[in-house]
């Protein structure tokens, strides 16, 4: 569900620099709530920092 939380708000535009949507807006599209969207979005993002970070240690 991470996954899809994530590409939904990427499609939707909650990454752009002004969001163009809110997490309840996500949670609404994926018909679940903004609380657990927003849990959702946070532990793929926490994920996806933790990888970074991780893959670039030797730069």
């Amino acid at each position: 569900m991470q996954r899809k939380v994530l590409i939904t708000a990427q499609a939707m535009g909650y990454f752009d620099i002004r969001h163009r949507v809110s997490i309840e807006d996500i949670g609404k599209a994926l018909a679940i709530s903004k609380s657990t969207a927003h849990h959702h979005l946070k532990e793929a993002n926490r994920k996806l920092v933790e990888k970074y970070i991780d893959e670039t240690k030797t730069q």
